[in-house]
């Protein structure tokens, strides 16, 4: 792992606001002098996110992490300290010094860096190629022209690219930029035998296909989507008939947690606006080239909670454009009841039968999206038509209750029992059923589902307010750090008055406060804003980073520390004091330490007295 020079690190952080970083992936309100919004590490419905933007820290109460910008990426985007340095410094573009090794030569990039610039540098190799003046590159880009209907201004923002029929060209360019054989190996762009250790034998993944780029949700290229062209994409391999390819998982692609288009999708939403939801990244691509700028696709086959729980993250509201055939309402189906338990707003847009969002937009432009949304379906009314796709058909009762117990097994995953009564009413509505009876059933289905569950379900997490948080009751050293993180001011008197053998080190609170003081008495103390350097783990830091980000005022910080320090005098004393008396309670008669215990007795007696004043300075 290459390192990086501290003096670059520190510059890194002083130049980055840490809104800037957090607000790409959670959307802030305003609270008070801080930032609040949902939870990027955990499924909440109650924001329990806070960011203060004064301190440059961050902290989750669902989750218990907290920390400075650069812990925030490691967290969210799974990297370690070096790689999540590297990953804001290319996004901000800041330089970053490397340290020497013993050869005076800095040391190489991270992995994670190499796979980055691996896919930005394989991007501008397909979209150069699709570019180019050769009778391959002009028989594609007529496909995206004519037989598509797309735009070259949208292949040039997309960066649509054409991967060479024959395998090489790529591996050439990469092998000559001196890319480690490991990241060559994990890039997903190459084939190779396990065994292998020369780059030139290996083999191009994708050959003679339209390369549409996947990026995440910063923009960065981390995979592809390669579309078949017929009399192009070679007829040989495993996958030569498959119409798309994509690239396997790798460090950099998890296509379970992604949403194709997010990174400009997530600009576009807000209480008015909606996320579109098509099946497809040209169904979006299409969207987007006609005005529709919310439209995402999920990565994989089908919808995954990960990628719900990422777009709650920007809107709970999702517009769901289907293609309107057997497939898409399966697709609808089985995204219900994962939407309405993440807590998802849903509404169904059907298109007609054959149809899908590329081809439709295409014939009809964005105009018709709007029209068929007066048409769109709840969850329950798209359930229902799906279980009685024939309204001239009058279903028999028994059809009538299998169809309501399914009703029931889809609003039982809603946690809000206001969602669940709407959807039960909305079903009674629609099957004309008397609604006593239906809340009567439903009932009886919930005690039973209960009873076949060996346990209960999860009980729900208990949504913790900073208020409440703020209420708790707190030790002395507790109080007293939490001071001097919100006052670096008084470390100075508070180490020259407090001795650390007071400090009870007992909990975590006690060890950090007596490690400042004993920083701060050897003048090794370099302030908060370089606390880390202090932190032993992940429990000590997600400690710090939660006090840094609560906003409790003092109206007199000095006399608050005076009486922190005056408990944990008291405290250390009458603790002190009452092992002696037992230890003496046990001396032999007579006993040579008998006196020693006396005389630390009374100086005991004595500290309890004295007034030890700390002053701001």
């Amino acid at each position: 792992m290459p390192w990086i020079e501290q003096s670059s690190i520190e510059k890194l952080k002083q130049q980055i606001n840490i809104i800037d970083v957090v607000s790409a992936v959670v959307s802030l309100k305003r609270a008070g002098s801080q930032y609040r919004g949902l939870s990027p590490f955990s499924n909440e419905k109650t924001p329990s996110f806070f960011v203060n933007p004064g301190k440059n820290v961050f902290f989750c109460y669902s989750s218990g992490q907290g920390g400075d910008s650069v812990r925030f990426v490691q967290l969210y985007e799974k990297l370690n300290y070096y790689e999540a340095l590297e990953a804001l410094a290319d996004r901000f573009q800041i330089h970053l010094e490397y340290e020497k090794n013993k050869k005076g030569v800095a040391e190489s990039r991270s992995l994670r860096r190499e796979l980055l610039d691996i896919h930005d540098l394989a991007c501008q190799f397909y979209y150069q190629y699709f570019k180019a003046d050769n009778s391959v590159s002009d028989s594609v880009r007529s496909y995206w022209q004519n037989d598509r209907k797309f735009s070259l201004e949208i292949a040039d923002d997309y960066k649509i690219g054409l991967s060479p029929v024959e395998s090489g060209k790529l591996i050439d360019i990469l092998t000559k930029k001196k890319f480690s054989f490991q990241s060559l190996k994990k890039c997903g762009l190459l084939l190779y035998f396990d065994n292998e250790s020369n780059p030139r034998k290996c083999k191009e993944r994708f050959c003679g296909r339209l390369m549409i780029p996947i990026r995440d949700i910063q923009g960065q290229v981390i995979a592809f989507t390669a579309r078949k062209i017929d009399k192009i994409t070679p007829a040989k391999g495993a996958s030569s008939d498959a119409k798309y390819i994509n690239s396997p998982e790798t460090p950099l692609f998890h296509k379970s947690g992604l949403v194709f288009n997010i990174d400009r999708a997530r600009h576009h939403v807000d209480e008015n606006t909606p996320f579109i939801m098509v099946e497809g990244q040209l169904d979006a691509i299409r969207c987007w080239a006609n005005g529709i700028k919310s439209a995402i696709a999920p990565q994989g086959t089908a919808i995954t909670e990960d990628q719900l729980i990422l777009l709650k993250r920007y809107s709970s509201r999702i517009k769901c454009l289907m293609d309107g055939d057997s497939a898409g309402i399966k697709a609808a189906m089985r995204l219900l009841p994962l939407a309405l338990q993440i807590g998802h707003e849903l509404q169904i847009i059907q298109l007609p039968a054959g149809a899908d969002p590329d081809l439709w937009i295409l014939q009809n432009g964005s105009s018709s999206i709007d029209k068929l949304e007066k048409n769109s379906l709840s969850p329950v009314k798209f359930a229902i038509k799906s279980y009685f796709p024939d309204p001239t058909k009058t279903p028999s009762p028994q059809e009538l209750s299998d169809a309501v117990t399914k009703i029931f097994e889809l609003v039982t995953v809603c946690e809000s029992s206001v969602a669940r009564d709407a959807y039960l009413k909305e079903a009674v509505n629609l099957l004309r059923l008397n609604e006593t009876a239906v809340q009567t059933d439903f009932k009886r289905f919930v005690n039973q589902k209960k009873r076949r569950n060996s346990f209960s379900q999860t009980a729900s997490k208990i949504e913790i307010d900073q208020e409440k948080t703020m209420g708790r009751l707190t030790t002395a050293e507790f109080d007293l750090l939490y001071l001097l993180l919100q006052n670096d001011d008084l470390i100075v008197s508070i180490s020259e008055v407090v001795d650390v053998e007071w400090i009870n080190s007992g909990n975590i609170h006690g060890k950090l406060l007596r490690r400042i003081i004993v920083e701060k008495r050897e003048g090794l103390w370099q302030g908060i804003n370089k606390i880390d350097t202090l932190l032993e783990n992940d429990e000590e830091q997600n400690c710090i980073y939660s006090m840094l980000t609560e906003d409790r005022e003092f109206e007199n910080p000095v006399k608050m520390a005076n009486n922190c320090i005056k408990r944990i005098v008291e405290e250390y004393a009458n603790k002190r004091i009452k092992e002696i008396d037992n230890i003496v309670a046990n001396l032999p008669n007579p006993s040579p330490d008998f006196k020693k215990l006396m005389n630390e007795l009374k100086e005991l007696r004595k500290l309890k007295k004295i007034s030890l004043v700390v002053n701001s300075k």
